[in-house]
């Protein structure tokens, strides 16, 4: 199986799309698939990452015709529309040309640039089409329609954007996570340390609300120590070592291969909303919320409606007069100096995210379309 992966990631955009896709990859390629990654090269594109899990990789160059530059004061919405000045046609033209007399099986496109247009054209040299999204805002041309966010009309969202013999794969039950949280055997075994603290907002975090969850820990009466995940092309790294040095018990991770067994350690999270619910879900692990982007306030809003983690604040658009380190430090000892807000909150995360499915469900689906 010969399969093709259309994703970018970059400082801008974030990491998100491309680990979901790389998490998938990983999992077909065991089944005796072969993938190949087709991104622009920019910086935060995390290359190297696909490189170093063994996948094919192809760069599209990022030129200004091809890759026109987003102003940072636009909207994310804007920034949708202007990110595509060249048409999907061109795009899809583009790529088929770049990858010369190569066909594929299947093509996985996780992009909110690319939509039918992209689709129908690349199915010249593509059997098969799936499609991750989550914004349902645009028509797909695709044979699989995989959304695995939790929203009361997750049912609906699609209708009249997607081919009627068109597959869907909706909820987190169809969640992209890696290998890691579906080794039971490793962290089952796992204890929850009293007041140990995990912090994650993703590969890029732009705005630094590591370093202000930092010092919100520092404040708090209950936190004892904590680890703090960044990605390896966070922009204030030598500032965040600098900070943590200053606190014994606080642990900097770049670039983590075991989020899972520091889900399992921790006894609360802050983080961001987007893919990482669907991984502290399957570990049954409370959070509170800084939505750092658009698209994930809704998500994030029904999952704390249903008691699932706590929406704190919004910083898409960076850090405001609606967050800061004293509020931070009193959502944290409020939740760890009542153990039965916590355990309720465990409880009802752990429904959210079926053990057995998730990554190894869609493989399934997959295989059986191919």
């Amino acid at each position: 199986m010969n399969i093709l992966c259309r994703v970018d990631a970059s400082l801008e955009i974030g990491a998100g799309h491309l680990m979901r896709c790389l998490a998938l990859a990983n999992a077909l390629n065991k089944r005796g698939a072969q993938c190949t990654f087709l991104s622009y090269k920019q910086k935060g594109d995390l290359h190297a990452l696909v490189d170093e899990q063994g996948h094919k990789r192809c760069v599209i160059s990022s030129d200004e015709q091809a890759a026109p530059a987003i102003a940072s004061d636009k909207s994310y919405s804007d920034k949708l529309i202007v990110a595509s000045q060249m048409s999907e046609e061109r795009e899809a033209q583009r790529c088929i040309q770049l990858l010369g007399k190569q066909r594929f099986d299947l093509l996985i496109v996780d992009h909110y640039h690319l939509a039918k247009t992209f689709c129908r054209s690349m199915r010249a040299i593509c059997k098969r089409i799936l499609v991750i999204d989550d914004l349902a805002n645009r028509e797909h041309d695709c044979d699989i329609l995989l959304d695995q966010n939790l929203l009361p009309n997750a049912s609906t969202r699609y209708q009249n954007l997607i081919p009627n013999a068109c597959q869907t794969l909706l909820g987190p039950q169809y969640a992209l996570l890696r290998e890691e949280f579906y080794q039971s055997k490793t962290i089952d075994s796992l204890q929850q340390e009293e007041g140990h603290l995990l912090v994650n907002f993703g590969g890029n975090d732009i705005h630094n609300l590591s370093a202000l969850c930092i010092e919100a820990m520092a404040n708090s009466k209950y936190v004892k120590s904590a680890d703090i995940v960044i990605g390896a092309n966070h922009p204030s790294l030598q500032q965040l070592k600098s900070a943590i040095s200053l606190y014994p018990g606080f642990t900097l991770h770049i670039q983590t291969k075991e989020m899972a067994r520091l889900m399992h350690k921790a006894s609360l999270m802050i983080g961001a909303g987007g893919s990482s619910h669907w991984e502290r879900c399957i570990c049954s692990l409370p959070a509170l919320i800084v939505t750092v982007a658009e698209n994930q306030v809704e998500t994030t809003r029904y999952l704390d409606s249903l008691g699932v983690c706590q929406y704190v604040a919004d910083a898409s658009d960076g850090i405001n007069n609606s967050i800061s380190a004293t509020m931070l430090a009193s959502c944290i000892d409020k939740f760890l100096s009542s153990p039965d807000l916590l355990e309720s909150m465990r409880k009802k995360a752990s429904e959210i995210v079926p053990k057995q499915a998730g990554t190894p469900l869609v493989c399934d689906t997959v295989l059986t379309l191919l």
